[in-house]
This record gives C-alpha cells, sequence and structure tokens, in this order.
C-alpha cells in the first residue's frame, strides 16, 4: 500500500536458497543436519557463512559474522541476501514449469557454475 506501484518484490525461502548451496557444493549435508540439531546449530551457521564467504567471494565483517552466528533471523536474512545478490547477477533458476504465473516473482539462486 505504501510502496511504489513499479517496485518489484521477489520472493524466496531459506531452505530452497540452502538446498541450492548443497546441490552446488558449496555447502554440504552435513551442515544441513547440523542446522537442524540445537545443540550445534550455532556452529553450523558459522560453518555455512565461512563457506559462502570463500566459495563465492562474499566478505563478511567479523561483527556480521557475529551476528549471523547468534541469530538465527540475521541469518536467515544474509542467506536470502545471497539469493537476492544472485538474482542481481542473473544467477537464478527458471521455474516458470512449476509456476502458476506467466512471470513468478518467487526465485531460487543458481550457484552452479555449469548451469
Amino acid at each position: 500500500r505504501h510502496l511504489p506501484q513499479e517496485l518489484l518484490i521477489y520472493e524466496s525461502h531459506v531452505n530452497i536458497v540452502l538446498i541450492e548451496l548443497y546441490r552446488a557444493n558449496i555447502i554440504g549435508k552435513k551442515h544441513l543436519y547440523e542446522l537442524q540439531d540445537i545443540n550445534v546449530n550455532t556452529l553450523a551457521r558459522v560453518r555455512i557463512a565461512k563457506e559462502i564467504e570463500k566459495k563465492l567471494g562474499i566478505f563478511i565483517y567479523k561483527k556480521d559474522l557475529e551476528l549471523i552466528t547468534k541469530n538465527s533471523k540475521a541469518f536467515d536474512s544474509f542467506i536470502l541476501a545471497v539469493a537476492g545478490q544472485f538474482l542481481m547477477l542473473g544467477r537464478v533458476r527458471d521455474i516458470k514449469s512449476l509456476a502458476q504465473e506467466e512471470n513468478p516473482r518467487f526465485i531460487a539462486p543458481n550457484f552452479s557454475d555449469n548451469d
């Protein structure tokens, strides 16, 4: 209601982005399992952020890494921001065949080099 009409809003989901990171061998299955374990999920967030930083060339400030580690909502926001970056780079999967609309605004980033 308060946003400009020409503003395009896209949607994604953290789990979709994590699966795409796994499919591209950026993170491992172990990372995904650790995220579900309350005893080690903080460590898993650090490991995933470090893998993204190393393999995708994304710089993360130490203070931001601490926030991502301690706050699961901040981690989710970081993951979705990575998806948004890949949208801006034009590196998203074509999901039109799965969508009900002709031009869906749901994105799944494509992290693979060969796709």
